[in-house]
């Protein structure tokens, strides 16, 4: 999983598909968009919420992170955390795939309190130049890879969704223009 979000791709060829492909043909690029962008809306939804019963509550801002970002000039959809503002997901990806035993190195000495609820009880010194150790995220602990989860889920019900949708916007798409 990138940082993004899941990457899934599917190839499907039926009679239905070929219609819509022909019906694509003739319409403009901001249609096309427009048709497939809020069909794949609406068919991630059972497993952004299916994604955000899983995981932990704990603050709520994994929770609140977990949605679907529509890039701004291409036709699909991202679905995982997202990282900006409101949305606080920072630290998602992490969570999703875990990480590997972390290292830094200061540029300068610093010091840091320790500290234990609001009071000081000592100090840390990190020397320039050290290389200290930070820790690993393990992903298989309580809610680790949830995406994947419910990818695995909600995926053939999201499918559905996703060809429910197309179809009436067509229809839809028809009627406005006349089209028979």
């Amino acid at each position: 999983m990138s940082s993004r979000g899941l990457d899934i791709r599917l190839k499907v060829e039926s009679p239905d598909i070929i219609n819509l492909e022909n019906t694509f043909k003739e319409m403009g690029w901001g249609d096309k968009k427009k048709i497939l962008n809020a069909a794949f809306r609406k068919a991630v939804k059972p497993t952004i919420d299916y994604a955000k019963s899983i995981v932990s509550v704990g603050t709520g801002n994994l929770q609140r992170s977990i949605g679907s970002v529509v890039p701004r000039k291409e036709v699909g959809i991202y679905i995982g955390t997202r990282r900006r503002k409101p949305w606080k997901g920072f630290h998602g990806h992490l969570v999703e795939s875990g990480t590997v035993e972390r290292y830094y190195t200061p540029e300068k000495t610093q010091r840091h309190p320790i500290l234990k609820g609001r009071n000081v009880v000592g100090w840390v010194t990190e020397v320039a130049g050290r290389t200290y150790k930070r820790g690993r995220m393990d992903a298989s602990k309580s809610y680790g890879y949830f995406m994947q989860r419910a990818v695995d889920a909600t995926g053939n019900q999201a499918l559905n969704i996703l060809a429910d949708e197309w179809y009436v916007a067509i229809a839809k798409y028809h009627r406005k223009n006349n089209i028979k």
